[in-house]
């Protein structure tokens, strides 16, 4: 028997290959499982149709810029 040296370095890269294909097709596994669904915390705080109705109204609605004025001015009297 002839004790020939065996070159380790493709075997190495071999390993380290397939260790990073796993460890890939894991975490690739992991993102496909998770739930996609958004949570009750995120539709509580997602904007619906109705916020840009009542913003648009703060900014020009009429009754709401008279009232909105009136209150600086009492803001304004109690500052002096």
């Amino acid at each position: 028997m002839d004790n020939k040296k065996i070159n380790k370095k493709p075997l190495e890269l071999l390993g380290l290959i397939m260790t990073i294909a796993i460890a890939s097709l894991l975490f690739l596994s992991i993102l496909k499982k998770q739930d996609r669904k958004p949570t009750k915390e995120q539709l509580k705080n997602q904007w619906k149709l109705r916020d840009f109705y009542l913003v648009y109204q703060y900014y020009f609605d009429e009754d709401i810029l008279k009232l909105r004025k009136e209150l600086e001015c009492e803001k304004s009297i109690y500052y002096y």
